[in-house]
């Protein structure tokens, strides 16, 4: 999913993956896999508990704007972004 989603992640992606080395790159691939297979596991699990599902179908669709964009922005500080788009070396 998040390899089709296209160019909203490559604008938030590159700039974490241009201050990596390779090893780091190769790590954070192999993390991101086995993490996604994971949370696809518990969050199945958690969808589909008796008491919890409901309210998450209800009301998950509402909160997940928000984790991405605390997400995006999380990157986007940590490569050093915003520094960047202020005409600063760091932020």
């Amino acid at each position: 999913m998040t390899l089709a989603n296209g160019g909203d992640n490559i604008g938030i992606y590159t700039p974490s993956f241009a201050i990596r080395s390779a090893h780091e790159i190769i790590v954070i691939a192999v993390v991101f896999v086995v993490m996604t297979a994971l949370w696809c596991f518990v969050a199945h699990a958690i969808v589909n508990h008796p008491k919890l599902g409901s309210p998450i179908r209800r009301c998950g669709h509402r909160v997940t704007p928000f984790v991405l964009v605390g997400l995006g922005v999380l990157i986007l500080y940590q490569a050093g972004s915003f520094g960047l788009l202020l005409g600063r070396s760091g932020f």
